[in-house]
């Protein structure tokens, strides 16, 4: 007979084992990465006694778990659920569906959201009353070259002069005679910028407080850990990538503010999250996207705004468009609006 174990890990608790090096009966690194524990007491919506992490344990070996972290939507606290895990010798049993249950009976029915969930997770919320929705999302690819060989390595060269070149005659040379602009960066969403992103919302599913993308940008759970590259594969709190850097970025024309995203940095190429922009200015902001994408040679690029996508794909900055469905999960009573947009990133809900 098994001896199945539920736990539930408080904030404090967290804040205990990361700061005073206490011991928590069940808590270690296998079960969150302390980078990305350190980002969720960072929250700065979190109470001390909010339920944050969930895991389950059979004969005390670690199963399944999850995590999730507050938000403010509409006056109203919300919890976003946050990488839902289960060892597979062990999956099919209903053990990714107690570590989230028991946070949802925490947090309230409605209460709970959920986005780019795996087939498994959708399906549990789909079980525990949640509707789900799917957006697009854009991701350009660079051709696979094999540089082991001669042939490869010459093919490999001739591409990134052929990019470089064509960057340089359609969208440098054509766009930046036709206006001036100048980009800002920083870790920092200030006043101008939130009213801007109130402005241009268009139709996104949800807009996120200023308080709420600063945590984003400033605590992205990889953050100031040069030493994730170190951490167990298993550990599926963590990540194996060294990094992850997370910018605001600016569009400035004439001193107006024409535009403004955040750019997720990782290894050989970047994302564009949180995308707001002026129609009348839609160009100048979508040229400063590509011209990060030729600053870093081909790179893997990602967004979910079909109009930057286009506008990519017509100057052939990228040798593959592809396209993949991203989930969005949330309580039934909550208002969706029609070809919504979902605005999310790295840093917030999941890894």
């Amino acid at each position: 007979m098994e001896d199945v174990d539920i736990k539930c890990f408080t904030a404090n608790d967290l804040k205990r084992w990361l700061f005073h090096n206490q011991s928590i009966d069940g808590l270690t690194d296998e079960v969150i990465a302390p980078a990305r524990a350190f980002a969720i007491v960072n929250n700065p919506y979190l109470r001390d006694d909010d339920a944050v992490v969930a895991a389950l344990y059979v004969d005390d070996d670690l199963v399944a778990y999850t995590a999730a972290f507050p938000e403010f939507y509409d006056g109203k606290r919300i919890w976003w659920f946050s990488t839902l895990y289960c060892k597979p010798e062990y999956s099919g049993r209903g053990y990714g569906l107690i570590v989230v249950g028991s946070l949802a009976e925490i947090y309230g029915d409605g209460n709970f959201f959920d986005m780019e969930g795996a087939e498994e997770t959708v399906e549990i919320f789909k079980y525990l009353g949640l509707n789900t929705s799917y957006s697009i999302q854009y991701n350009f690819c660079p051709g696979k070259i094999d540089r082991t060989s001669f042939w490869g390595n010459l093919a490999y060269y001739i591409q990134q002069v052929r990019l470089k070149l064509k960057c340089r005659k359609n969208i440098l040379m054509q766009k930046l005679s036709a206006f001036e602009y100048k980009v800002e960066y920083s870790r920092h969403v200030d006043d101008e910028s939130y009213s801007f992103i109130l402005e241009n919302r268009k139709n996104d599913a949800f807009v996120r407080e200023q308080k709420m993308l600063n945590w984003i940008v400033q605590y992205p759970f990889l953050q100031g850990s040069p030493l994730t590259n170190r951490v167990d594969d298993r550990c599926r709190f963590s990540s194996v990538v060294p990094s992850v850097t997370m910018l605001v970025v600016k569009v400035v024309v004439k001193d107006e503010l024409a535009g403004l995203y955040i750019l997720r940095f990782l290894n050989n190429g970047f994302s564009v999250k949180y995308l707001y922009y002026n129609d009348d200015r839609a160009d100048v902001v979508f040229t400063s996207v590509a011209e990060h994408l030729v600053a870093y040679n081909n790179p893997t690029v990602s967004t979910r705004d079909e109009k930057l996508a286009l506008f990519l794909k017509q100057y052939n900055l990228s040798s593959k468009l592809k396209t993949s469905r991203v989930s969005f999960s949330y309580p039934s009573e909550f208002v969706l609006v029609d070809d919504f947009t979902l605005q999310g990133g790295d840093g917030d809900n999941f890894v």
